[in-house]
């Protein structure tokens, strides 16, 4: 058996809406009404980023020409910067606890190569026995093929796989392949919700 966290949201706390972005930045929350398109395009400039297409710089740049430049780049850089909280209390202790049943863990994230620098220095990161991020693998959650290539990674067949994450899509994608999807909810305890759900499910 093999446990797999989504960070974002699971093991981290993170910003879930641009103002909050902004408001842990200290840049100001500039009115801004966006519309479908706006939407839809920041969505790909974001998957481009996570899937390693483009660095960070010429991300921070094309989403302040996405808002007219009514944020600059800089100021942007300082809200991506600032996107990435504190980790939940109780995961870390999950994880080890996990490893002292003999249950090799895992992280499969979206995330882009400045986040992964900060991640990957968090104990709770450095504890997982395997660490996979989608802008190293050139794929995203929910994507089937960051899935298959992870199981393939891990060498786990993915009856074997247990996957916390915060996204409904992204679970319902690895419940299609056979994992034992597990949705938390960002705003409550997490380490307690997987705790509950790896006790109820015999794996602790």
């Amino acid at each position: 058996m093999l446990v797999c966290f989504d960070l974002g949201g699971v093991v981290v706390r993170i910003c879930r809406d641009w103002r909050e972005g902004c408001e842990a930045a200290g840049v100001p929350p500039r009115p801004f009404t966006p519309d479908g398109r706006h939407v839809q395009d920041r969505g790909r400039l974001i998957a481009a980023l996570q899937r390693g297409d483009m660095n960070d710089g010429e991300f921070h740049r094309r989403l302040s020409d996405l808002f007219a430049g009514l944020w600059s780049p800089e100021e942007i850089a300082r809200v991506d910067a600032a996107w990435l909280g504190t980790p939940y209390p109780g995961v870390l202790e999950l994880i080890r606890d996990l490893g002292l049943a003999g249950i090799e863990t895992a992280c499969l994230s979206n995330t882009s190569r400045d986040h992964w620098s900060v991640l990957e220095r968090l104990e709770e990161v450095d504890a997982l026995d395997h660490r996979h991020a989608s802008h190293l693998l050139g794929l995203i959650k929910p994507d089937d093929a960051i899935y298959a290539r992870f199981e393939t990674l891990v060498g786990r067949p993915s009856e074997e796989i247990v996957f916390f994450d915060d996204l409904q899509d992204n679970i319902d994608a690895a419940t299609r392949r056979g994992w034992h999807g597990v949705r938390v909810d960002h705003r409550g305890d997490t380490a307690l919700q997987m705790r509950t759900a790896l006790v109820d499910a015999g794996i602790l």
